[in-house]
């Protein structure tokens, strides 16, 4: 590859490179059994109680070859190619499925070019090690989304990934991102033509019990982003061309492709689609069955644009980074308004600009590449707030901060939900349900516990939950606020600052007060996050004060004591 060896340890990952090859394979197997493969099948005889088959392919980069008694594999010949697969669902008849897989192969057709050989074979097994997650996990007897759309979910990935791998000739253990990136950008395009209003929760999200949420407002390609952001708050994502041996199980399966495909759609809004899809179709036709690598993808890409798109790989590709903008201030000159927008993070990557009237769009622009700050002028007449990356294209580690007002105090109005939601990045969300304790001087108590906390963890997490105590005919209750600052290039890769404080009854007529701060400092091997190696050193100090209880002279007095805790951490086997 390349000019040079390529020597891989086995990590179980299947990215083993091989260049196009001849293969040549004579099968002798009894006649019970049926073969099914993609290659050209040269000759077949029978004799007797055997078959004898003589297998060609050319220019190939693996030979699949299923040996079988039963029938599970059919064929379905399109005016592109044949596919033949064991994919099935009881829900989808044959001629569906026909439909579902002659519309895939013409649409990666139209985006991508021919495909090379006559035939492309798509196991199950293929499919179950790379599924459409989420869809997997279903019950059979759940079905909330549009008939047969699972079924052409699980084909699409498929067969898309098959139609790339078995095509490009990329080094699949350095440039697998590409692989991944081009596969989930399709599948965004698939849906976005074919089922512009599926939600993530399909049917669910007409629910009386879920449609008041954010949630049933997700749109089905909404959870890509969602997905790498859940790894990027976590502090576990990855640079996208960090070797596939060297991804965590997340990343490799699931963060890594999303965030790659997710990257795409950045580009295409920053380029145009035209243009990006022309450089993806130029790309696979010119490197067809030719080595080639990311450079190679870069270079056609640069060749279809004006605008730089280097940062899209210096940046976003190459970098373990996180992306947030922030819009600093707004000031009023004459008839315009000068935007200060703020990069608050070390990388150089360009934000679309939207001015709102209301939730009305006036008008969309894009910046060029920021590495700190930048100052746009843009027209004022009708504008009543500016908002960065509105409709989330860019996944972005922080929506909270993209919007100002033009005049008025709150950025954002604010939000009260009933029980935990994902998070809405046009509002400042309060969330509240009920709560109930017991002890024996306050009796049951119930109140209302008040957070902030979402499915997507934030910096900041607060709870108050202030409760009416029926025995003491008090308000009792508790409150935490914790604040954890994420480090991403050093062995510290997190220190978490909190205090907590409750307030309770220990007697009749009598209180107690309990407060604690801490601080938690996390540490880890940040060169290889594959490592399960975790320390941690757990500050904190308790005060406890009491009412005076006259009738007990002799009482204890109020109390403060200092903690300090280490952990050490090694899921791993030890001997082995």
């Amino acid at each position: 590859y390349d000019g040079e060896w390529q020597v891989y340890s086995n990590r179980n990952t299947d990215d083993f490179y091989m260049p196009p090859s001849e293969f040549l394979i004579n099968f002798h197997f009894p006649k019970s059994y049926r073969l099914f493969t993609d290659l050209n099948t040269a000759t077949e005889v029978e004799l007797q109680e055997k078959k004898i088959v003589r297998l060609e392919g050319k220019n190939r980069k693996n030979a699949p070859i299923y040996l079988t008694k039963y029938e599970g594999f059919k064929s379905v010949v399109t005016d592109k190619l044949e596919v033949i697969t064991d994919l099935k669902d009881k829900k989808v008849n044959s001629h569906v499925k026909a439909l579902q897989i002659d519309r895939i192969t013409h649409f990666l057709d139209q985006k991508l070019g021919s495909y090379p050989f006559e035939k492309l074979l798509v196991s199950d097994a293929d499919y179950r090690n790379n599924p459409v997650y989420g869809l997997n996990q279903l019950p059979d007897f759940i079905d909330p989304f549009p008939n047969g759309f699972e079924m052409d979910m699980e084909l699409l990935k498929t067969i898309t990934r098959e139609y790339l791998e078995n095509t490009l000739m990329l080094n699949p253990r350095d440039d697998h991102w590409l692989f991944g990136a081009l596969q989930i950008y399709l599948m965004i395009e698939y849906v976005d033509l074919y089922y512009p209003d599926t939600k993530i929760m399909g049917k669910f999200s007409n629910f009386f019990i879920v449609r008041w949420s954010h949630a049933s407002d997700l749109e089905f390609n909404d959870q890509y982003p969602f997905i790498y952001l859940n790894t990027a708050r976590n502090n576990l994502h990855q640079s996208l061309t960090t070797p596939r041996d060297s991804l965590l199980k997340i990343n490799k399966n699931l963060a890594s492709d999303y965030y790659g495909g997710t990257g795409l759609k950045y580009l295409k809004e920053y380029i145009g689609k035209e243009s990006l899809e022309q450089a993806i179709k130029q790309y696979f036709e010119q490197y067809v069955l030719t080595p080639s690598s990311s450079e190679d993808f870069q270079n056609v890409l640069k060749s279809n644009t004006s605008l730089p798109v280097d940062w899209f790989f210096e940046e976003y590709v190459s970098k373990r980074t996180i992306i947030d903008f922030k819009i600093k201030k707004i000031t009023e000159k004459g008839d315009s308004l000068n935007v200060t927008i703020e990069n608050k993070r070390n990388n150089s990557m360009p934000v679309s600009l939207y001015g709102l009237s209301k939730d009305s769009i006036v008008f969309k622009t894009w910046t060029t590449p920021i590495d700190t700050s930048v100052t746009v002028t843009v027209p004022k007449e009708g504008i009543r707030k500016l908002t960065l990356n509105k409709e989330g294209t860019i996944p972005e580690f922080n929506r909270r901060n993209n919007t100002k007002k033009v005049t008025g105090l709150l950025n954002r109005p604010l939000q009260f939900r009933f029980f935990k939601d994902i998070e809405d990045p046009r509002y400042n969300q309060v969330f509240f349900m009920p709560t109930f304790s017991y002890n024996l001087y306050d009796g049951f108590s119930l109140g209302p516990k008040v957070y902030n906390k979402t499915f997507l963890p934030k910096g900041v997490h607060y709870r108050i939950e202030p409760q009416y105590g029926f025995n003491s005919n008090n308000v009792v209750g508790s409150a935490s606020i914790s604040y954890t600052d994420q480090k991403y290039h050093s062995d510290l890769y997190a220190v978490r600052y909190g205090i907590s404080g409750t307030y309770r009854s220990y007697d009749t007529d009598l209180f107690y007060r309990r407060l604690s701060p801490y601080v938690t400092l996390a540490f880890r091997d940040h060169k290889d996050l594959r490592k399960n190696k975790k320390q941690y050193v757990n500050l904190r100090n308790i005060t406890v004060n009491r009412d005076n209880d006259p009738s007990d002279p002799e009482q204890e007095p109020n109390y403060s004591v200092y903690n300090a805790q280490y952990v050490y951490s090694d899921n791993n086997l030890i001997d082995f």
